[in-house]
């Protein structure tokens, strides 16, 4: 009964004091004590005629001087009076806690409405309370994550005063995780995100009440980009729920789909529409009536939930210099919209910008120093890096939080093992709590220190490659602010495990501009390897040549792909205290930035597969027409079948044409290099380079001269020669490629 409230309590002892009466009506005469005193404000007891008891029609106090007699139209006048003032009655609903209303809502249609009215919801809370803590996912486990409590105040025990460690309102075998909290309501989902069918669940942990959403789109199998939640008691009510999925209807684009409780299922909102890939569509923030997401490339966009609206939103110039935005934050408290930005040279230094309600224009709030922070905290330093590396300071911002004022704003930030709370305008700041190591993490190399496997495992992911090892997702990381390619490689083509981790540990430690960074791996309890790189913003090199765009036909861009290409293998084969061999060199391995800056993937990749996962490897190169002739097994892989690879790759860019040429006559090589041997005995000189290679030159730019562009053919065919011995070097082809772009 000390869990029950003290209105229910009231209600409970007017009940049963009705009991006590109709088990007694028969004796007139026994003394009861029932009066309105028994029910003091805030209760509610509505009787009606039919439910009074006759003993109630007549009650005597035989010990008081005076008796008095209360009739029961005295009691049905007070009950109507009450239930047709819609004043008094909500002054009176006002006053109850949280759980009786809840029951309350169950008496009639008219009490439902006075209950859920957006004005009374607002009466009964005008000030809503500070957040008192922050949920995080730091479990390593891939099913049944758990959560750790952050307090926001360092006086509560994380342990004591945490609401759950684990969602378990629903028996899903995935395990539940939370998306997004929206002013009490959270979104969550099951854990494992590549699930085909996973599920969404809207939760209020404070009635422990969930309800299941129906899948998007209608059940057909798109991908789901991201699940917004849209709730503001203070309008409505009812939530919406805003759904991102890739449009059946144009490729390429996306849809947006609505679904509300109170209006039915799913349903499209709007046309089909284009946004730029790494559009944080799973990290959509609520406030002023949208759902607003942001792009670290192109236009960010907000979402009018209510007009169904969808507009561009303005952002803060980015730096000169800088190619990208470099986001810190992005989140809403108090119903203000924040943003924080983090460029160098020091990264401890920043602004955290508000943007307008009539988004004119986002304005610097609160201006940050975090290196009083850092004095007190050194492990927030990677001391083995230069104070202007942009990895330099260790932290994340976990939550932005504003208080009544100005003065009691702060900012949470996660360093390693610790969470630090740091006020804006008294810049004053204090430990909140302690993190245990997380067992059995990722293991991150640079640029990938902080990552965690929750981080993997929850980043919303497309698959963009699928082999017979693995599969190859596109996927994007909130904490390290970048779009990632992640790749999974399956326990049964995985090598064993104590020559795997020292190569894929070795392959860590390779850095040059001109090759694909690994940033971190996960070894998983069945064997299942997982690697993580970064991603480029024009895609594969492949792409970029089937386009057909004026770009891919322009003389310098060309030069500079390929002796980026050649600079970065050149790394592998001579500048490594011992040589790599790539094994896999292809067009699709190769990523482009924004500047056509090359970037080799996947080298070394064959050395983590064991013999017949590295012999399906070599299939699939030989079938893409990338695999040098003499090359039989993948063990034997060398700096010469490299050669011959790279040698496809040049013809690639100069021809426009497919390694494999299909649809080609029966007397024809389906091999490029053996085709243009062909065009050359043939003496179609038209055939070895596209044509708009001399027509594609800026103004500013010299025209190349034909005599160039055959010479870069002449090298291409020099490494693809059918025998290795003949093959230029790496080193060679760099000299040859520099002597061409002087």
């Amino acid at each position: 009964m000390s869990n029950i409230p003290k209105s229910v309590l009231h209600n409970s002892q007017s009940l049963r004091a009705q009991q006590s009466l109709n088990r007694r009506e028969e004796d007139s005469e026994e003394e009861v004590l029932f009066t309105s005193q028994c029910l003091p404000c805030p209760c509610i007891v509505i009787p009606t005629v039919a439910q009074m008891p006759n003993s109630m029609l007549s009650i005597k106090r035989s010990r008081a001087p005076d008796v008095f007699e209360t009739s029961i139209a005295e009691h049905t006048s007070a009950a109507d009076t009450v239930a047709g003032n819609d004043d008094l009655l909500t002054e009176i609903l006002l006053r109850l806690p949280i759980r009786s209303l809840i029951r309350f809502k169950s008496v009639s249609k008219h009490w439902l409405s006075l209950i859920t009215n957006p004005h009374f919801c607002l009466r009964r809370n005008p000030h809503p309370n500070p957040p008192s803590g922050l949920f995080l996912h730091r479990s390593s486990r891939p099913t049944n994550p758990k959560f750790e409590w952050v307090p926001l105040d360092n006086t509560q025990n994380p342990t004591n005063n945490a609401p759950f460690s684990s969602l378990t309102f629903v028996n899903d075998t995935s395990g539940i995780t939370i998306l997004q909290s929206c002013n009490g309501l959270l979104c969550c989902r099951s854990f494992r995100v590549r699930e085909p069918k996973s599920s969404y669940y809207i939760y209020n942990p404070t009635t422990k009440q969930f309800t299941t959403l129906p899948r998007p789109g209608g059940g057909i199998s798109k991908t789901i980009h991201g699940v917004n939640l849209a709730f503001d008691p203070s309008k409505s009510p009812h939530y919406k729920v805003v759904c991102v999925r890739s449009s059946e209807l144009v490729p390429e684009h996306y849809q947006i789909e609505i679904y509300s409780p109170d209006t039915g299922p799913w349903r499209v909102s709007g046309r089909p529409f284009t946004a730029h890939f790494d559009t944080q569509f799973n990290r959509g923030v609520y406030w002023n009536g949208a759902i607003h997401w942001i792009s670290s490339w192109e236009d960010s966009l907000y979402f009018n939930v209510d007009e169904e609206r969808l507009e561009t939103m303005l952002m803060p110039l980015v730096p000169d210099g800088w190619d990208e935005r470099r986001f810190g934050y992005f989140g809403e408290s108090r119903d203000h919209l924040h943003l924080v930005e983090i460029y160098g040279p020091s990264t401890s230094r920043f602004n955290v910008y508000e943007m307008e309600r009539d988004y004119s224009k986002w304005f610097v709030k609160f201006r940050v120093d975090l290196d009083p922070v850092s004095t007190v905290f050194p492990e927030m330093i990677r001391s083995h890096l230069h104070p202007w590396d942009l990895r330099y300071f260790s932290f994340v911002l976990l939550s932005l939080v504003r208080g009544e004022k100005d003065e009691d704003s702060f900012v949470v930030l996660h360093i390693t093992g610790k969470a630090i709370r740091y006020n804006f305008v008294d810049t004053t700041f204090k430990k909140l709590c302690d993190f245990a190591p997380s067992p059995h993490d990722i293991e991150g190399f640079s640029g990938g220190e902080d990552l965690t496997i929750h981080d993997i495992l929850e980043a919303p992911g497309e698959v963009v490659g699928k082999s017979s090892y693995g599969t190859l997702y596109r996927a994007s990381l909130l904490k390290i602010n970048s779009i990632t390619l992640l790749r999974f490689l399956r326990p049964a083509c995985t090598g064993r495990p104590k020559e795997v981790v020292p190569a894929i540990q070795f392959l860590g430690s390779i850095r040059h501009p001109n090759l694909v960074p690994l940033r971190a791996f996960y070894a998983g309890p069945k064997g299942e390897k997982l690697l993580v790189y970064p991603f480029y913003g024009r895609g594969t090199l492949a792409q970029f040549i089937r386009d057909g765009n004026g770009e891919s036909r322009k003389w310098a861009i060309i030069h500079r792909i390929s002796i980026g290409i050649v600079r970065g293998l050149d790394h592998l084969h001579s500048g490594l205290e011992r040589p790599v061999i790539h094994g896999n060199l292809k067009s699709k391995n190769i990523l482009l930035d924004r500047n056509y800056q090359p970037c080799v993937s996947d080298f070394g990749l064959y050395l983590l597969l064991n013999p017949t996962a590295g012999q399906e490897m070599l299939e699939a190169s030989e079938a893409q027409g990338y695999k040098a002739p003499e090359l039989i097994k993948m063990k034997d892989a060398s700096e010469e079948t490299d050669i011959y690879s790279l040698g496809v790759i040049l013809l690639e860019i100069l021809t426009g044409k497919e390694p494999i040429i299909e649809n080609s006559p029966p007397a024809q090589d389906v091999y490029l290099p053996n085709s243009m041997r062909n065009a050359i005995l043939d003496n179609r000189i038209a055939d070895l380079y596209h044509p708009d290679i001399l027509l594609g030159q800026n103004s500013d730019e010299s025209p190349v001269t034909e005599e160039r562009i055959l010479k870069f053919f002449q090298l291409a065919m020099a490494c693809c020669s059918p025998s290795p011995s003949l093959r230029p070097d790496i080193k060679q082809v760099l000299r040859k490629l520099q002597e061409m772009g002087d």
